[in-house]
């Protein structure tokens, strides 16, 4: 029987350099994930809306959960190696906003992965919170002066998470409290098992990578590999170069609503003069003012304490350590 190995990849926990800088180098390992070929075919490009079939209003049957397992048995059974490892962000719950949803996804990969082990990298809650605000607004929200890209709204930090008079409510794109990783980590220690569940800290990978990769080796018994150093990828760019326009927002969200797609074209060809007068009069909106204060942060691990204190219980490590409370 093969080894079947599936990675959590909760975002910004250094999930992309384990997919492209350690996973692809292990000996005898076959890998799938966001740096493999494999990832978009079938029955693997499923993934990338697990949480849409989850739900109730688009949940899957139980003859489509038996073809798309049949699917995967039948690749992963194929293989010429004994070990198998599959990582992918869209696991962890499909878009950001739905972590709550992971008991659902977690029952599903129980479902099309029956014997498998899982990983989950953790990272402390407020530094996980900036990180994902930094990407976020930077590479899918970005109107910089020299590339005005999507339409999309522009969110303050503050507006983002929903902090207002001293406190963390339901935020325009997230939820502060969903980031209960105890919670997350329970669901699938109810139904994989706690032999079978392995948890680490992503500040453990920043401050000793060996020590890291170790305890992921000793859990899967892979043939250890040992990159030289971490090579920091999706990392913040230099955000006193990247400003933003409201308005120049607004009107890039009206010209990609038009429908006519000629029109829009013609359009988008030719606004370069209408950007530069934005981009010249129109005050920009400056990212790199954008963070939490000393207070705020404390208020969010404060508001994760309880929880933390039982998650480092839950997985046997010492989290006050790397101050998650």
């Amino acid at each position: 029987m093969k080894e079947i190995f599936i990675h959590i990849g909760l975002h910004k926990t250094a999930t992309t350099f384990l997919q492209t800088k350690v996973f692809p180098c292990v000996k005898d390992l076959y890998y799938v994930g966001i740096s493999s070929q494999d990832i978009s075919k079938k029955p693997f490009n499923f993934f990338y809306d697990i949480n849409q079939k989850t739900t109730k209003d688009s949940k899957l049957s139980n003859k489509e959960i038996i073809k798309i397992k049949g699917e995967i048995n039948d690749f992963i059974n194929n293989l010429g190696e004994n070990c198998f490892l599959f990582s992918h962000e869209g696991l962890s719950g499909g878009y950001l906003q739905n972590y709550s949803n992971s008991y659902q996804n977690a029952i599903l990969i129980k479902e099309l992965f029956e014997n498998s082990k899982i990983i989950f990298v953790i990272r402390k809650q407020s530094d996980w919170a900036e990180s994902q605000y930094n990407q976020h607004i930077t590479r899918n929200n970005s109107y910089s002066i020299e590339d005005y890209g999507g339409p999309k709204d522009i969110f303050t930090i503050n507006e983002y998470f929903g902090y207002k008079n001293g406190c963390f409510k339901e935020g325009k794109y997230f939820n502060i409290k969903d980031l209960n990783w105890n919670h997350m980590v329970k669901n699938y220690i109810e139904i994989f098992g706690k032999e079978n569940v392995l948890v680490l800290p992503y500040e453990l990978l920043k401050e000793n990578l060996n020590e890291f990769l170790r305890r992921f080796y000793d859990f899967t018994g892979f043939s250890p590999y040992y990159p030289e150093n971490i090579d920091y990828i999706n990392q913040k760019p230099d955000i006193n170069t990247i400003k933003y326009c409201p308005l120049l927002s607004k009107y890039s969200c009206l010209v990609d609503k038009i429908p006519e797609i000629k029109l829009k074209s013609c359009i988008k060809k030719n606004d370069r003069g209408i950007k530069k007068f934005l981009s010249k009069y129109i005050k920009f909106f400056d990212i790199s003012n954008e963070k939490f204060n000393e207070q705020q942060k404390n208020l969010i691990m404060e508001i994760h304490k309880e929880s933390n204190e039982k998650l480092s219980e839950l997985i046997n490590i010492n989290l006050k350590e790397f101050r998650y409370y």
